[in-house]
């Protein structure tokens, strides 16, 4: 059984944490943290709770439990973020031989689990978006800090070959973001503040995910990889959210149960007394239906 830190990249936040990890496990947990795309205190540290409920149920041992890392804003800006995950799950595939991933993921990890879906379209229009807004002034971005360097062709093309033996089993989604720009038109300027550090523009933030897409279509299939079959058949989706939240009404996951209704997918939704944000994911009842999802 493994457990510790491993890196995936050369940057410290590229990194995973492996609560449990054997190999002769058929099936891995993995964990996404939220923050705004920009709060360092948001880690893969915010599901010990989580991890520990898990693991006193007398199943849990035939799970792989990891929990990621990913790189922040300002430094990085979408899609930055969501190639981090993919390249997490890409060291998942091709160092431990993993190939049914159940994710779970708490507000922008929520987020990141949708574009992930999608991936490939909105790494595309991500990228151009942000070369496009960045281009004019490129020397001050890069100045700054900011990550320019867009993937290769032929880092695409190997993710790709990876992400193909990879099979989605379960997404559970807690207290989501899902339509950045329903985000804003709710909320205004408090929030306007981090979404435009992790974001190039509104244009490229409406692109960001499939509900405001212009480009993807609702009536679409999930293009994660070109076994559309198994996604659509064998992926179980599950959308969580604390009535309690005071950072996220239920006008998030309101807009995203319409939305997987309009694509003809079945879903299971639960809305519970949770608590706040922050302590939504280390509530023991979100804990159980995470473990019953998988």
């Amino acid at each position: 059984m493994k457990e510790g830190i491993v890196n995936y990249g050369d940057h410290p936040l590229k990194q995973l944490k492996l609560y449990q990890l054997d190999e002769s496990n058929e099936e891995t947990l993995l964990l996404i943290h939220g923050g705004a795309w920009r709060d360092p205190n948001n880690t893969y540290n915010d599901f010990e709770d989580m991890i520990g409920h898990i693991q006193k149920n007398q199943y849990s041992a035939k799970y792989n439990l990891v929990a990621m890392n990913y790189r922040l804003s300002p430094e990085v800006k979408h899609p930055y973020h969501l190639w981090d995950v993919l390249e997490g799950l890409q060291f998942l595939v091709q160092n431990y031989n993993i190939r049914k991933i159940l994710i779970a993921g708490h507000s922008v990890g929520a987020t990141l689990m949708l574009q992930l879906l999608d991936y490939n379209k909105v790494l595309d229009s991500g990228f151009r978006k942000l070369q496009d807004d960045l281009k004019d002034d490129k020397a001050s971005a890069i100045r700054e800090g900011v990550d320019l360097n867009v993937p290769l062709e032929k880092e695409r093309t190997l993710l790709n070959e990876t992400m193909e033996n990879l099979q989605l089993k379960t997404f559970c989604f807690i207290d989501g973001i899902y339509d950045v720009v329903q985000l804003v038109d709710e909320y205004g300027s408090p929030y306007e503040s981090f979404i435009n550090d992790a974001f190039s523009s509104p244009e490229q933030y409406s692109e960001a995910t499939q509900l405001s897409s212009t480009t993807i279509d609702v009536r679409s299939p999930f293009s994660f990889n070109i076994l559309l079959e198994n996604v659509l058949k064998e992926l179980k989706l599950v959308v969580l959210q604390s009535n309690q939240d005071e950072l996220l009404s239920m006008r998030q996951t309101n807009l995203f149960i319409e939305y997987l209704t309009q694509k003809n997918l079945i879903f299971r939704s639960v809305v519970g007394e949770w608590g706040e944000h922050e302590q939504v994911y280390r509530h023991e009842d979100v804990a159980k239906i995470v473990l019953d999802s998988i």
